[in-house]
């Protein structure tokens, strides 16, 4: 039996990682389909080039560096009926999801043990068909995490496509 071609199509159905790469997939109570990882280049590799699959892209950074942060709950809703449509911590910088068309408010929790205090950052986006939107939520995590040159960005999954409208 040749693996090749069974591999292939697990991984294009999501039902199976390449080694070494931690990307995972999963479905919300609500049936929204997700996506999340980017730590390390493995990850952001494979998370890049699906990106295009989703409607709703989500990146969480340090403010001052520009670091990429893991560890914050997300929750997306509705914005009409504030349905809980989306709830995960995710465990890397990136979370990509398949919204329907809607509006949606997003709201993203890091609690900074550390400083022993929690940081809420909100956003919102509205997707219509065929749309993709992206969503970079910056925090204060009192710690120079990652610093960069000044000036400079954080890896950018979205780099490549159109202009994205927020």
């Amino acid at each position: 039996m040749k693996t090749a071609p069974i591999l292939a199509l697990l991984l294009h159905l999501g039902l199976a990682a390449l080694p070494g790469a931690a990307v995972q997939r999963g479905t919300s109570a609500t049936r929204v389909d997700y996506g999340w990882g980017g730590v390390g280049e493995e990850e952001q590799k494979l998370l890049h080039a699906q990106r295009r699959d989703y409607s709703f892209w989500l990146t969480t950074a340090v403010r001052r560096s520009g670091a990429h942060l893991a560890g914050v709950l997300v929750r997306v809703r509705e914005a009409e009926t504030g349905l809980l449509v989306l709830e995960h911590r995710m465990d890397g910088p990136w979370l990509f999801a398949k919204l329907p068309v809607g509006r949606y408010e997003i709201e993203a929790t890091l609690q900074d043990l550390a400083l022993g205090r929690i940081e809420i950052e909100r956003g919102s986006t509205t997707i219509h068909a065929n749309d993709r939107h992206q969503l970079l939520l910056y925090f204060d995590t009192g710690e120079a995490i990652g610093e960069r040159e000044p000036g400079s960005r954080p890896p950018n999954p979205y780099d490549g496509d159109k202009p994205i409208r927020k």
